[in-house]
Protein backbone atom coordinates (compact mmCIF):
# COMPACT_ATOMS: atom_id res chain seq x y z
CA UNK A 1 0.00 0.00 0.00
CA UNK A 2 0.96 3.60 -0.72
CA UNK A 3 2.17 6.56 1.61
CA UNK A 4 -0.57 8.12 0.43
CA UNK A 5 -3.23 5.59 0.27
CA UNK A 6 -2.47 4.51 3.24
CA UNK A 7 -2.89 7.77 4.71
CA UNK A 8 -6.37 8.03 3.52
CA UNK A 9 -7.83 5.66 5.80
CA UNK A 10 -9.09 7.00 9.02
CA UNK A 11 -6.90 7.21 11.85
CA UNK A 12 -5.19 3.89 13.00
CA UNK A 13 -3.84 4.70 16.51
CA UNK A 14 -5.20 7.75 18.69
CA UNK A 15 -3.00 9.07 22.46
CA UNK A 16 -4.50 11.00 24.49
CA UNK A 17 -2.87 13.69 26.20
CA UNK A 18 -3.97 15.18 29.62
CA UNK A 19 -2.66 16.42 32.38
CA UNK A 20 -3.43 15.10 35.56
CA UNK A 21 -2.04 11.51 34.42
CA UNK A 22 -5.56 10.54 32.95
CA UNK A 23 -4.14 9.84 29.65
CA UNK A 24 -1.73 8.02 27.82
CA UNK A 25 0.78 11.29 28.11
CA UNK A 26 1.11 14.17 30.24
CA UNK A 27 2.88 16.97 27.76
CA UNK A 28 1.63 17.12 23.86
CA UNK A 29 5.56 16.93 22.93
CA UNK A 30 5.69 13.23 24.66
CA UNK A 31 2.96 12.28 22.93
CA UNK A 32 4.71 13.73 19.24
CA UNK A 33 7.68 12.15 20.54
CA UNK A 34 6.01 8.59 20.16
CA UNK A 35 4.85 8.44 16.51
CA UNK A 36 7.36 7.15 14.46
CA UNK A 37 10.02 8.85 12.12
CA UNK A 38 8.10 8.52 8.22
CA UNK A 39 5.25 7.30 9.88
CA UNK A 40 2.64 6.62 6.76
CA UNK A 41 -1.00 6.66 8.79
CA UNK A 42 -2.81 8.96 10.46
CA UNK A 43 -2.30 9.12 14.34
CA UNK A 44 -4.66 11.16 16.25
CA UNK A 45 -3.53 13.23 19.31
CA UNK A 46 -6.77 13.71 21.66
CA UNK A 47 -5.45 16.76 24.23
CA UNK A 48 -7.52 17.06 26.99
CA UNK A 49 -8.78 21.19 27.96
CA UNK A 50 -6.19 22.63 29.85
CA UNK A 51 -2.82 25.28 29.76
CA UNK A 52 -0.19 23.04 28.61
CA UNK A 53 3.34 25.54 29.20
CA UNK A 54 5.66 23.70 26.96
CA UNK A 55 7.17 24.34 23.32
CA UNK A 56 6.18 21.97 20.91
CA UNK A 57 7.45 20.51 17.83
CA UNK A 58 6.13 18.18 14.80
CA UNK A 59 9.41 17.22 13.09
CA UNK A 60 9.69 17.52 9.60
CA UNK A 61 9.96 12.93 9.62
CA UNK A 62 6.79 12.62 11.10
CA UNK A 63 4.04 13.28 9.07
CA UNK A 64 0.29 12.26 9.61
CA UNK A 65 -0.33 13.46 12.51
CA UNK A 66 -4.18 15.38 14.01
CA UNK A 67 -3.84 17.54 17.25
CA UNK A 68 -7.41 17.77 18.57
CA UNK A 69 -7.58 20.13 21.75
CA UNK A 70 -11.26 20.66 23.78
CA UNK A 71 -11.37 24.03 22.04
CA UNK A 72 -9.02 26.86 21.34
CA UNK A 73 -10.23 28.62 24.87
CA UNK A 74 -10.21 25.43 27.15
CA UNK A 75 -6.70 23.54 25.36
CA UNK A 76 -3.92 26.16 25.00
CA UNK A 77 0.07 25.59 24.40
CA UNK A 78 1.73 28.56 25.98
CA UNK A 79 5.02 29.76 26.05
CA UNK A 80 7.20 32.82 26.05
CA UNK A 81 10.15 32.96 23.92
CA UNK A 82 11.39 35.98 22.07
CA UNK A 83 13.52 37.86 20.60
CA UNK A 84 13.50 35.63 17.29
CA UNK A 85 10.69 34.13 15.11
CA UNK A 86 12.98 31.69 15.36
CA UNK A 87 11.57 30.42 18.35
CA UNK A 88 7.92 29.52 18.68
CA UNK A 89 5.67 28.25 20.88
CA UNK A 90 4.18 25.83 18.16
CA UNK A 91 6.47 24.55 15.33
CA UNK A 92 4.80 21.75 12.70
CA UNK A 93 7.74 21.35 9.95
CA UNK A 94 5.90 18.05 8.59
CA UNK A 95 3.38 17.74 5.68
CA UNK A 96 -0.21 16.62 5.98
CA UNK A 97 -0.68 17.80 9.55
CA UNK A 98 -4.33 18.60 10.80
CA UNK A 99 -5.00 20.81 14.04
CA UNK A 100 -8.46 21.56 15.51
CA UNK A 101 -9.49 23.21 18.75
CA UNK A 102 -6.12 24.49 20.01
CA UNK A 103 -5.05 28.03 21.75
CA UNK A 104 -1.43 28.63 20.75
CA UNK A 105 -0.02 31.62 22.79
CA UNK A 106 3.14 33.51 22.76
CA UNK A 107 3.28 35.27 26.33
CA UNK A 108 6.36 37.55 26.02
CA UNK A 109 5.18 40.64 24.88
CA UNK A 110 2.13 40.17 26.48
CA UNK A 111 4.45 40.85 29.76
CA UNK A 112 5.49 44.16 28.46
CA UNK A 113 3.42 45.83 25.81
CA UNK A 114 1.34 48.02 27.66
CA UNK A 115 0.20 50.71 25.04
CA UNK A 116 3.89 53.17 26.06
CA UNK A 117 5.92 54.22 23.19
CA UNK A 118 8.65 53.19 25.73
CA UNK A 119 8.74 49.27 25.58
CA UNK A 120 10.22 47.01 24.02
CA UNK A 121 8.50 45.47 21.66
CA UNK A 122 10.11 41.73 20.54
CA UNK A 123 9.30 38.93 18.30
CA UNK A 124 7.67 36.17 19.97
CA UNK A 125 5.76 33.75 17.57
CA UNK A 126 2.86 32.02 18.56
CA UNK A 127 2.94 28.92 15.80
CA UNK A 128 5.19 28.33 12.61
CA UNK A 129 3.94 26.17 9.89
CA UNK A 130 6.26 25.32 7.34
CA UNK A 131 4.97 21.66 6.38
CA UNK A 132 2.62 21.34 3.38
CA UNK A 133 -1.02 20.15 3.31
CA UNK A 134 -1.61 21.55 6.51
CA UNK A 135 -4.58 22.74 8.11
CA UNK A 136 -5.82 24.43 10.95
CA UNK A 137 -10.35 24.29 12.49
CA UNK A 138 -11.40 26.31 15.14
CA UNK A 139 -7.89 27.51 16.26
CA UNK A 140 -6.50 30.18 17.99
CA UNK A 141 -3.13 32.39 17.56
CA UNK A 142 -2.59 34.72 20.40
CA UNK A 143 0.36 36.99 20.46
CA UNK A 144 1.48 40.81 19.61
CA UNK A 145 4.02 40.83 17.09
CA UNK A 146 4.73 38.07 14.34
CA UNK A 147 1.88 36.04 16.14
CA UNK A 148 1.32 33.35 12.89
CA UNK A 149 4.40 32.55 11.09
CA UNK A 150 2.94 31.17 7.87
CA UNK A 151 6.53 30.21 6.25
CA UNK A 152 5.82 27.46 3.26
CA UNK A 153 3.28 25.19 1.66
CA UNK A 154 -0.22 25.10 1.52
CA UNK A 155 -2.41 26.08 4.44
CA UNK A 156 -6.27 25.81 4.74
CA UNK A 157 -7.35 27.74 8.15
CA UNK A 158 -10.93 27.91 8.67
CA UNK A 159 -12.93 29.67 11.50
CA UNK A 160 -9.69 30.77 13.38
CA UNK A 161 -8.86 33.41 15.50
CA UNK A 162 -5.45 35.05 14.90
CA UNK A 163 -4.54 38.40 17.12
CA UNK A 164 -1.66 40.56 17.10
CA UNK A 165 -0.17 44.42 16.85
CA UNK A 166 2.54 44.02 14.19
CA UNK A 167 2.76 41.56 11.52
CA UNK A 168 1.01 39.04 13.25
CA UNK A 169 0.46 36.84 10.06
CA UNK A 170 3.66 37.16 8.04
CA UNK A 171 5.22 34.14 5.95
CA UNK A 172 5.58 32.76 2.05
CA UNK A 173 2.77 30.25 1.92
CA UNK A 174 0.33 29.71 -0.07
CA UNK A 175 -2.70 30.03 2.09
CA UNK A 176 -6.61 30.65 2.45
CA UNK A 177 -8.27 31.86 5.72
CA UNK A 178 -12.00 31.03 5.23
CA UNK A 179 -14.81 32.79 8.32
CA UNK A 180 -11.94 33.56 10.32
CA UNK A 181 -11.25 36.26 12.82
CA UNK A 182 -8.14 39.15 12.57
CA UNK A 183 -8.55 40.84 15.74
CA UNK A 184 -5.59 43.60 15.90
CA UNK A 185 -4.54 46.77 17.61
CA UNK A 186 -3.04 49.74 17.00
CA UNK A 187 0.99 49.57 17.97
CA UNK A 188 1.87 52.68 20.68
CA UNK A 189 5.59 51.54 20.31
CA UNK A 190 7.74 54.38 19.56
CA UNK A 191 9.31 52.68 16.09
CA UNK A 192 6.24 51.01 14.68
CA UNK A 193 3.44 53.57 13.15
CA UNK A 194 -0.33 51.29 14.07
CA UNK A 195 -1.22 48.37 12.97
CA UNK A 196 -0.30 45.91 10.72
CA UNK A 197 -2.18 42.62 9.82
CA UNK A 198 -0.07 40.73 7.34
CA UNK A 199 3.39 40.73 6.16
CA UNK A 200 3.20 38.53 3.32
CA UNK A 201 6.96 37.21 1.89
CA UNK A 202 6.28 35.99 -1.54
CA UNK A 203 9.87 36.52 -3.39
CA UNK A 204 9.04 36.69 -7.48
CA UNK A 205 6.37 37.03 -9.65
CA UNK A 206 5.83 33.39 -10.67
CA UNK A 207 6.07 32.43 -6.56
CA UNK A 208 2.60 30.81 -6.10
CA UNK A 209 2.37 31.84 -2.52
CA UNK A 210 0.15 34.44 -1.16
CA UNK A 211 -2.40 34.71 1.73
CA UNK A 212 -6.55 34.76 0.61
CA UNK A 213 -9.20 35.67 3.15
CA UNK A 214 -12.21 34.81 2.40
CA UNK A 215 -15.99 36.00 4.52
CA UNK A 216 -13.27 36.97 7.59
CA UNK A 217 -13.77 39.70 9.98
CA UNK A 218 -11.41 42.25 10.56
CA UNK A 219 -11.87 43.80 14.04
CA UNK A 220 -9.71 45.88 16.96
CA UNK A 221 -9.20 48.71 18.71
CA UNK A 222 -6.95 51.64 16.95
CA UNK A 223 -6.25 51.67 13.67
CA UNK A 224 -4.49 48.58 11.48
CA UNK A 225 -2.94 48.31 7.81
CA UNK A 226 -4.15 45.20 6.04
CA UNK A 227 -0.88 44.43 5.13
CA UNK A 228 2.53 45.85 4.51
CA UNK A 229 4.60 43.64 1.86
CA UNK A 230 7.66 41.71 3.73
CA UNK A 231 9.48 41.02 0.30
CA UNK A 232 8.46 42.50 -2.93
CA UNK A 233 6.06 40.63 -4.92
CA UNK A 234 3.81 40.08 -1.62
CA UNK A 235 0.29 39.28 -2.20
CA UNK A 236 -2.71 39.29 -0.24
CA UNK A 237 -6.26 39.17 -0.99
CA UNK A 238 -9.22 40.16 0.71
CA UNK A 239 -12.52 38.59 -0.32
CA UNK A 240 -16.11 39.41 0.75
CA UNK A 241 -15.10 40.39 4.60
CA UNK A 242 -16.30 41.96 7.26
CA UNK A 243 -14.18 45.09 8.20
CA UNK A 244 -14.53 47.16 11.11
CA UNK A 245 -13.11 50.95 11.70
CA UNK A 246 -10.04 48.87 12.94
CA UNK A 247 -8.92 49.06 9.58
CA UNK A 248 -6.98 52.29 8.29
CA UNK A 249 -8.03 53.75 5.46
CA UNK A 250 -5.37 54.02 3.63
CA UNK A 251 -5.52 50.25 3.52
CA UNK A 252 -1.97 49.22 3.06
CA UNK A 253 1.61 50.75 3.69
CA UNK A 254 4.57 50.41 1.40
CA UNK A 255 6.91 49.52 3.99
CA UNK A 256 10.57 50.24 3.20
CA UNK A 257 9.57 49.45 -0.86
CA UNK A 258 10.14 52.50 -2.41
CA UNK A 259 8.50 50.61 -5.94
CA UNK A 260 5.64 48.79 -5.14
CA UNK A 261 4.62 47.81 -8.58
CA UNK A 262 5.72 43.59 -8.12
CA UNK A 263 2.70 43.98 -4.99
CA UNK A 264 -0.69 42.50 -5.31
CA UNK A 265 -2.79 44.04 -2.71
CA UNK A 266 -6.54 43.74 -3.50
CA UNK A 267 -10.61 44.02 -2.04
CA UNK A 268 -13.26 42.81 -3.39
CA UNK A 269 -16.40 42.83 -2.00
CA UNK A 270 -15.96 44.03 1.57
CA UNK A 271 -18.42 45.58 3.60
CA UNK A 272 -18.40 47.57 7.20
CA UNK A 273 -17.04 50.57 8.15
CA UNK A 274 -13.40 50.06 7.38
CA UNK A 275 -14.72 48.58 3.64
CA UNK A 276 -14.23 51.93 1.99
CA UNK A 277 -11.72 52.08 -0.63
CA UNK A 278 -11.65 55.34 -1.90
CA UNK A 279 -9.02 56.60 0.48
CA UNK A 280 -6.96 53.41 -0.46
CA UNK A 281 -2.95 53.50 -1.39
CA UNK A 282 -2.71 54.15 -5.05
CA UNK A 283 -0.60 51.15 -6.12
CA UNK A 284 -3.41 49.01 -4.50
CA UNK A 285 -4.48 46.58 -7.37
CA UNK A 286 -7.79 46.15 -9.55
CA UNK A 287 -8.33 42.52 -10.51
CA UNK A 288 -10.10 41.06 -13.11
CA UNK A 289 -13.05 38.74 -12.14
CA UNK A 290 -11.28 36.20 -13.66
CA UNK A 291 -8.20 36.54 -11.61
CA UNK A 292 -10.79 37.09 -8.35
CA UNK A 293 -12.52 33.39 -9.51
CA UNK A 294 -8.78 31.46 -9.56
CA UNK A 295 -7.81 33.05 -6.23
CA UNK A 296 -10.84 32.70 -4.69
CA UNK A 297 -11.32 29.18 -5.39
CA UNK A 298 -10.33 26.23 -2.94
CA UNK A 299 -8.30 25.30 -5.94
CA UNK A 300 -5.73 27.83 -5.51
CA UNK A 301 -4.50 25.67 -2.16
CA UNK A 302 -5.87 22.36 -3.14
CA UNK A 303 -5.53 21.38 -7.17
CA UNK A 304 -4.75 18.23 -6.19
CA UNK A 305 -7.29 17.32 -3.79
CA UNK A 306 -5.50 17.07 -1.01
CA UNK A 307 -7.98 18.37 1.44
CA UNK A 308 -10.38 16.20 0.48
CA UNK A 309 -8.24 13.24 1.45
CA UNK A 310 -7.61 14.49 4.89
CA UNK A 311 -9.90 12.81 7.38
CA UNK A 312 -11.93 15.49 8.96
Amino acid sequence: MTASRAAATLPYRTAVVDQSGHGDFKTVQSAIDSVPSNNTNWVSIQINAGTYREKVVIPKEKPFIILKGRGRRRTKIVWDDHTSIECPTFMSLADNIIVKGLGFVSKQNSYNYGGSSENELLPAVAAEVSGDKTSFYGCGFSGVQDTLWDNAGRHYFKRCTIEGAVDFIFGNAQSIYEVCTLDGWECAIRVVKGGFITAQARETADSPSGFVFKGCTVSGVGLSYLGRPWRPYARVLFFKSNFSQVVDPRGWDPWNLSDQKGVIYAEYGNFGPGADTSNRVSWEKKLSVDVWEKMTSMSFINEDGWLQRQPY
